[in-house]
C-alpha cells in the first residue's frame, strides 16, 4: 500500500500516540487501522491483523472481515445508497446470514413487521378476507378475492366497491342508481338512492331520505326513519320474498339480503340523513355498475357510465346515473367552493373537532384503514354545517369500517359523541359488535342468508333475540308462524304427512316421503298499455323489468318495439340513431375519440373501446405529490431518499429509481432535488444515471442509457420497458410497459391495477402512507412527516389570496379540461405548493403544479394554451417556439 498512501504521516502520529498512552496496545492498533481503511478506500485491502497483534474478538455468530460490506444485508430489508462499494473492516455478519439487533440470523429467522409490531417467523394476521403468513423477514399473503363494500356518508360522500372517492354536488330532488346488476347473470336488481334538499340550511347540503331496493321485480322502500314500504304499504319485519329479504339487525341498522349476491346495511334516522353499506359478494365481480362502480379492482374506471365509457367529470358521470327526471337540473356542474373557505369561520372548530380522528382510539385503526379520506369529509361536512353530529357520523363511518377489519374499538366517550347513542328500550343494550345475522324471532323462522358481521346499535343481551312485538325474549320463547297462523313453542301442525313442531323459532318436521299431486300453476293476461316510462336514448342502457300491467291503463303514443325517444329532438329513433357523449360534447354515430392509449367509437349510442393494456405512469412532483402506477394518490413531507420504484425478486430485470427531496418550504414541505435510476441493479453490470437539475445529463456511448429531448422534458430510454420522463426540475415521471406489472415495489406502488394495495411495505398493505414511506427511504433519515391535514397558508396568511388568484387559472383557461381530468385536486395541491414553498421557490412551485394538470390533460386530448408573459413564461432557443403539444419522439438529425 506504500505507493499508494504515503505511511509517514500515519507513523509520526502512531508514535505520539503509543508514547503518549505509554505503550498502550489500543493507540497503537487504532493508529494502524487509520492507515489500512485509507489503504481499502484507494482499492487496496491488507489483511494485517494476525493473532497477538491487534486480534478483534466478534460476539457470537459474528466474524471478523478486514474488507466486509458498508451496506449489510439486514431482516429489515433497508435499502442503502452503495454506489461507492467501499469496504470496511470489522464484525460481520457471515455469507448468506442477516443482521438482525445486532445478531446474525438465518433468512428464515427474520421476523416482520406491521404497524409498530414485530411478528416472529410463521405469525399469522388476517387482512380483509385474506391470511398473511410471516416468512423470511416478509409477508406473504392468500389472494382471495374479497367482497366489496361501497359507502355513502356524511353530507355528500361517496366511495366505490373498488376503493375510489368522490363527493356528489346537485342541487335538485334527484335519484340516482347506487348499484345494479350489470351482464348476464341469474339476479336482476337495482339499489336507488333518493336525495331530498334538507329544509332550513345551506342551498348545496343533501338529505337523503330513501332507498329503493328492486330484486327480480319486486321493489320495496327504505325510509330514513326506518319503516319499510311495499306498494305504498308499511311492512312488518322482517320482509322475505323469494329472492331478498329486509330485517331490522339493531336499533340503528336494517339489512336487506339477497342470497349469494350482495347484501345492504342502512343506518337510518341520524338527522334525517342516511348512512348505507352495499357489499357485494366476490362472485360479482365485474357485474355490478352504478355510482358504486363496477368491482373490478381498477379504481381508474369507476366512473364508467351506462353510455359504455368512463367520464371524469363527476356531475356529467352521475347524471348519468339519475333514475328520474330531476326538474330544474342545471345543464352543467354546479361548482361549489369548499365550505371551509366559504365559511372560514368554522374551520378552527372542524379542525379540533375533526382532529380525533387522528387520536387514540382510532389510531389504533391507522395502520388499516387510511384516516385521511373520512378526516377531510369531516371538515367539509362540519364547515358546511357546524354541529356535532356532522362530525360524529363520520367517525362512526370510520369506526365501522374498522370494526369489519376485526378492530373493534368503543369511541363514542372519547369523541363526544354520546348524543347519538340514543338510550335503549325494552331490555336492550348497547354494543359496538352487535351480531347482525338471527338478531330477531323473524330472522330464524324465515331462515334468511346472512353473513355475519359487526354492527353498532341496541341489541338484544347473549342468549336473547328481538321478538315480533319489539322487545327482547329468550330464543326458546320465540314462537313459528305457518298460512298466517301463531304457533307456540313445542306447538305442531301437519304438513302434508309429516308433522312439524315449532322449536327456537323454527319448524323442525319429520322425513317422511309424501305423494306429490300435480299443480298448475295460472297463467298472467297481457293488457296493452301505454308504458309508464318511456324508454329513451339517455335510459336504454339502464336494466328494464319485462313490461307488466299498470293499476290504470292509460292509452297514448309511444315508440314502437325497437325504437327509443331522443329527447333533443322529441322523435322515436333507432337505438343506433342515439348519439354518444363525452366530455361535454356529443359524438354522431362512428366518430371516434382517443381515451388515453384506447380509441372509442360512437356505435349504437354506445362507446365500444379496444382493451389496449397502457403503460403504467407514476407522477412525483412538487411538495412530494405522488400518484403510483394504479392511480392512488397521496404526499407526506421529509427531505431524504426514497425509492420511487424497484425490480421485485421476481422481476427478470432488475432497477431502481430513486428520488431526493430537499426542504423547500415550511410545514415540512420538500420538492425534488435529484433522480437517480439503476439498471441491472445488484448485478456487477450495474449502471446509474443521475439527474439532478442544473446539471447537463451526460450519457457514454455503449451505456445501457439512452437521452432524448421533447418539449420541456428530458427522457431516459432502457432496453428493459421502463423509461423516466423529467421536466429538469421538480416532476418526474417513471413509466413502465406491461410485462412489470405485479413485479414491481415502492412509493409508485406495486402496477397490479388494483389501486387499492399500493400502500405497502415489504409485502404487506398498510393503511398508513407514512409507514409505506418510511419502509423506502434509502439510508437513515428523519420519519416522513404527514401535510394531508396542514393548510400550507395558515403560516403564510399573506400568501392565501395570491395563490388562490395565481392557482385559479386551472378553473379558466383549463375549462376544456375539465371533462376529462377533474381539476379540483389539482387546485388544492397548487394553492398548498404555493403557499408553502416560501423560500425562494414559489414560482416553480405554481408553475409545476399548474404543468401537471396540463401534462394530464395532454393525455387525454385536450392541449390548452396557458402559458403567458406573466404566468410560467418559457423563453424557446434554437429558432424553436412554444407549444403545448409537441410530439414526444421528435425528428432529430440522429433518427
Amino acid at each position: 500500500c506504500k505507493d499508494v498512501v504515503d505511511p509517514t504521516p500515519f507513523f509520526e502520529s502512531c508514535k505520539e500516540d503509543v508514547c503518549f498512552y505509554g505503550g498502550n496496545t489500543d493507540s497503537l492498533c487504532t493508529s494502524m487501522s487509520a492507515y489500512f481503511r485509507e489503504c481499502a478506500r484507494r482499492g487496496v485491502h491488507v489483511d494485517w491483523r494476525q493473532k497477538g497483534r491487534c486480534e478483534v474478538m466478534c460476539p457470537m455468530g459474528m466474524i471478523f472481515d478486514h474488507c466486509g460490506s458498508s451496506c449489510p444485508l439486514t431482516c429489515s430489508g433497508r435499502e442503502y445508497n452503495c454506489e461507492d462499494r467501499h469496504c470496511i473492516d470489522g464484525c460481520h455478519c457471515p455469507d448468506c446470514t442477516y443482521l438482525h439487533d445486532g445478531d446474525c440470523v438465518d433468512k428464515s429467522s427474520c421476523p416482520c413487521q406491521f404497524g409498530d409490531k414485530t411478528y416472529r417467523p410463521k405469525s399469522k394476521i388476517r387482512r380483509d378476507c385474506n391470511q398473511c403468513v410471516c416468512a423470511r423477514g416478509k409477508w406473504i399473503c392468500t389472494k382471495n378475492r374479497c367482497d366489496g363494500v361501497c359507502r355513502t356518508f356524511g353530507d355528500r360522500h361517496y366511495e366505490t366497491f373498488d376503493g375510489a372517492e368522490y363527493s356528489m354536488r346537485v342541487d335538485q330532488d334527484c335519484s340516482y342508481i347506487l348499484a345494479r346488476s350489470s351482464g348476464v347473470q341469474d339476479i336482476s336488481f337495482q339499489i336507488v338512492i333518493e336525495n331530498l334538499k334538507c329544509t332550513g340550511v345551506r342551498e348545496w347540503q343533501q338529505c337523503t331520505r330513501n332507498l329503493a331496493v328492486t330484486v327480480n321485480g319486486i321493489t320495496v322502500k327504505l325510509l330514513s326513519g326506518g319503516a319499510v314500504v311495499h306498494k305504498d304499504h308499511e311492512v312488518r319485519m322482517p320482509y322475505v320474498t323469494d329472492s331478498f329479504a329486509v330485517e331490522d339487525v339493531t336499533s340503528q341498522f336494517q339489512k336487506v339480503n339477497s342470497c349469494f349476491f350482495f347484501q345492504l346495511l342502512i343506518f337510518f334516522n341520524f338527522n334525517l340523513k342516511t348512512r348505507c353499506f352495499i357489499r357485494a359478494k366476490n362472485n360479482m365481480c365485474g357485474l355490478v355498475a352504478g355510482l358504486c362502480g363496477n368491482f373490478n379492482s381498477i379504481q381508474d374506471d369507476d366512473k364508467w357510465a351506462p353510455d359504455g365509457i368512463t367520464h371524469e367529470d363527476v356531475y356529467e358521470f352521475s347524471s348519468l346515473w339519475q333514475a328520474n327526471t330531476c326538474p330544474g337540473a342545471p345543464r352543467s356542474d354546479p361548482k361549489i367552493e369548499n365550505p371551509c373557505k366559504v365559511y372560514s369561520i368554522n374551520r378552527p372548530g372542524a379542525k379540533e373537532l375533526c382532529g380525533r380522528l387522528k387520536s387514540p382510539p382510532f389510531l389504533q385503526c391507522h395502520d388499516i384503514i387510511d384516516y385521511q379520506p373520512y378526516y377531510d369529509a369531516c371538515m367539509y361536512d362540519f364547515c358546511s354545517l357546524p354541529v356535532r353530529g356532522m362530525a360524529c357520523s363520520v367517525f362512526a363511518t370510520y369506526a365501522l369500517s374498522c370494526s369489519k377489519q376485526g378492530m373493534v374499538f368503543e369511541w363514542r366517550e372519547a369523541s363526544s359523541c354520546e348524543v347519538t347513542r340514543e338510550t335503549c328500550e325494552d331490555g336492550m343494550i348497547w354494543s359496538e359488535c352487535a351480531k347482525s345475522c338471527e338478531a330477531s324471532c323473524g330472522a330464524i323462522h324465515e331462515a334468511i342468508p346472512c353473513s355475519e358481521e359487526c354492527v353498532p346499535g341496541c341489541t338484544c343481551p347473549e342468549g336473547q333475540v328481538l321478538s315480533y312485538e319489539g322487545s327482547c325474549i329468550a330464543v326458546q320463547d320465540c314462537p313459528c308462524y305457518f298460512d298466517g297462523e301463531k304457533y307456540l313453542p313445542s306447538e305442531s301442525h301437519m304438513l302434508d304427512c309429516n308433522v312439524c313442531e315449532c322449536h327456537k323459532g323454527k319448524w323442525e318436521c319429520t322425513d317422511n316421503f309424501c305423494p306429490v299431486s300435480e299443480e298448475c300453476k295460472e297463467n298472467e293476461e297481457f293488457v296493452k298499455c301505454k308504458w309508464e316510462e318511456q324508454i329513451t336514448c339517455f335510459s336504454m342502457h339502464l336494466p328494464h323489468d319485462e313490461p307488466t300491467k299498470p293499476e290504470h291503463c292509460i292509452s297514448g303514443c309511444q315508440c314502437k318495439e325497437g325504437f327509443v325517444l331522443d329527447e333533443n329532438s322529441g322523435e322515436c329513433v333507432t337505438k343506433e340513431g342515439c348519439p354518444c357523449v363525452y366530455g361535454g360534447r356529443s359524438y354522431k354515430e362512428g366518430e371516434e375519440m382517443r381515451k388515453n392509449c384506447n380509441t372509442c367509437q360512437c356505435v349504437g349510442g354506445m362507446w365500444t373501446c379496444t382493451d389496449k393494456i397502457c403503460q403504467g405512469e407514476c407522477h412525483a412532483y412538487g411538495a412530494t405529490h405522488i400518484t403510483t402506477f394504479d392511480g392512488h394518490y397521496y404526499k407526506f413531507g421529509q427531505d431524504c431518499e426514497y425509492v420511487l420504484a424497484k425490480s421485485t425478486e421476481d422481476n427478470m430485470h432488475n432497477f431502481r429509481v430513486s428520488i431526493t427531496n430537499v426542504p423547500c418550504g415550511s410545514f415540512g414541505t420538500v420538492c425534488s432535488k435529484s433522480v437517480t435510476m439503476i439498471i441491472n441493479y445488484g448485478t456487477p453490470d450495474e449502471e446509474t444515471l443521475t439527474l439532478v437539475r442544473g446539471k447537463r445529463v451526460e450519457i457514454s456511448r455503449n451505456s445501457g442509457f439512452s437521452a432524448r429531448f421533447a418539449g420541456l422534458y428530458v427522457f431516459i430510454d432502457t432496453n428493459i420497458g421502463v423509461t423516466l420522463q423529467w421536466d429538469k426540475g421538480t416532476h418526474i415521471i417513471v413509466k413502465i410497459l406491461g410485462q412489470h406489472s405485479g413485479k414491481v415495489e415502492g412509493l409508485c406502488g406495486n402496477y397490479d391495477q388494483n389501486s387499492m394495495n399500493d400502500l405497502r411495505t415489504s409485502g404487506l398493505e398498510t393503511g398508513d402512507r407514512l409507514v409505506m414511506a418510511e419502509s423506502w427511504q434509502i439510508g437513515m433519515c428523519k420519519d416522513p412527516v404527514n401535510i394531508d391535514d396542514v393548510d400550507g397558508c395558515v403560516g403564510n396568511p399573506d400568501r392565501r389570496l395570491w395563490a388562490e388568484s395565481r392557482c385559479n387559472v386551472l378553473k379558466t383557461k383549463f375549462a376544456a379540461c375539465h371533462s376529462y381530468v377533474n381539476y379540483e385536486p389539482y387546485y388544492e395541491r397548487c394553492v398548498f405548493d404555493t403557499c408553502a414553498c416560501n423560500t425562494g421557490g414559489e414560482c416553480e412551485c405554481f408553475c409545476t403544479s399548474i404543468a401537471a394538470y396540463a401534462q394530464e390533460c395532454n393525455r387525454h386530448g385536450a392541449h390548452p394554451y396557458w402559458r403567458t408573459q406573466d404566468m410560467c413564461p418559457i423563453q424557446c432557443d434554437g429558432y424553436r417556439i412554444y407549444n403545448p403539444c409537441v410530439s414526444a419522439c421528435p425528428i432529430t438529425c440522429d433518427n
